[in-house]
């Protein structure tokens, strides 16, 4: 009984040990790639994203009840807004805006997807001043996107192309492309699959 005694909890040990730890990357709700935990926290890495299927990113949402995306016309591609008057809340935790910004009630998180798959993530920051739905006068008012560009930029580093009055910074990887773009004191990033909807992903 004695050696029973000693092997039991060496046996236990051992388990402990080889039992690999829990990967902060999973969520407290078991969805690790829901997407307010990269939105709030890990925003450069949106990209992890792409080619999941809806019921990981946003486990509440029913596909068919998304709309179809009005720039490609096709009823196998459905599309959410997931984030817009709560944006900017989600951007509080991002340590890479020292500068002084503004996010309208108008910018948003969208998520674009092909048959349950993600294949386009997009962060649109509209300025109050394109849009005219708040008053100049208006505390909350919001005139111009860009300072985020700028600061985006630093962050995914890289020189930004100038084109015409507009600036623009892509990377291009196996997987993916990331467009960084500002003009007209809009600013926008997106994450698309290499491919796009058609992507043999798919």
């Amino acid at each position: 009984m004695k050696v029973i005694r000693h092997i039991y909890p060496l046996a236990f040990v051992l388990v402990l040990s080889i039992t690999p730890a829990r990967p902060q990357s999973i969520a407290s709700n078991g969805y690790p790639f829901e997407f307010s935990q990269f939105l709030r926290d890990r925003p450069h890495e949106l990209d992890q994203l792409l080619g999941r299927h809806i019921s990981e990113v946003v486990p509440s949402e029913v596909l068919e009840k998304l709309p179809v995306p009005e720039e490609y016309k096709d009823p196998s591609l459905r599309y959410g807004v997931f984030a817009r008057r709560d944006l900017h809340d989600y951007m509080k935790g991002w340590d890479f805006l020292p500068d002084k910004y503004c996010v309208s009630a108008y910018s948003m998180f969208l998520l674009f997807f092909n048959r349950g798959f993600v294949f386009k993530v997009e962060l649109r920051f509209i300025p109050d001043s394109f849009t005219g739905s708040v008053a100049s006068t208006a505390q909350q008012y919001c005139f111009d996107e860009t300072p985020l560009f700028w600061m985006l930029a630093r962050k995914f580093g890289g020189t930004p192309i100038a084109r015409g009055s507009s600036f623009e910074l892509t990377k291009i990887t196996g997987k993916y492309v990331r467009t960084l773009s500002t003009g007209g004191r809009v600013t926008d990033v997106s994450w698309n699959l290499r491919g796009g909807p058609s992507s043999r992903d798919f």
